[in-house]
């Protein structure tokens, strides 16, 4: 196995195992210990529904979020947070940068790679809906 494969299944690995505690916390929210036993199935399932798209709902959003982000969608955010920081500085009110020079300079330093986000976030959302089926055939 080489370092790419290595270090996408350690990228997978990590964010499945943060969106699993996630639900787990999402789980046991809801649920008590003592109840798990004396639990319809309906409201059982309904609760691993909820604990599943809630972090997938979750990944799913912050993935297309720095998605949309190394496009260059906030750019301007990013320009304004600039001139604002510029203007309450002392002594730099006459060093600012124009909007086409900030862009140019920005391109050069995006980040990329944060597909695995969506895709896990999708992953837990299928299971999520999995669960939903399962619920209303209960029900």
């Amino acid at each position: 196995m080489n370092n790419n494969n290595g270090n996408r299944l350690l990228k997978y690995g990590i964010t499945s195992a943060i969106g699993l505690l996630a639900a787990v916390m999402c789980f046991f929210s809801d649920v008590n210990l003592e109840s798990l036993g004396s639990m319809p199935a309906v409201d059982l399932v309904m609760v691993l529904c909820d604990a599943f798209f809630v972090p997938g709902t979750f990944l799913l959003m912050l993935g297309l979020l720095f998605w949309v982000a190394s496009e260059g969608a906030l750019d301007g955010v990013g320009y304004l947070g600039s001139c604002l920081v510029k203007t309450l500085i002392p002594g730099k009110r006459g060093e600012f940068e124009r909007y086409g020079d900030y862009v140019m300079r920005k391109r050069g330093s995006r980040k990329t790679g944060f597909g695995f986000l969506c895709v896990v976030g999708l992953v837990f959302l299928a299971i999520a809906a999995v669960f939903w089926m399962v619920f209303y055939m209960l029900y």
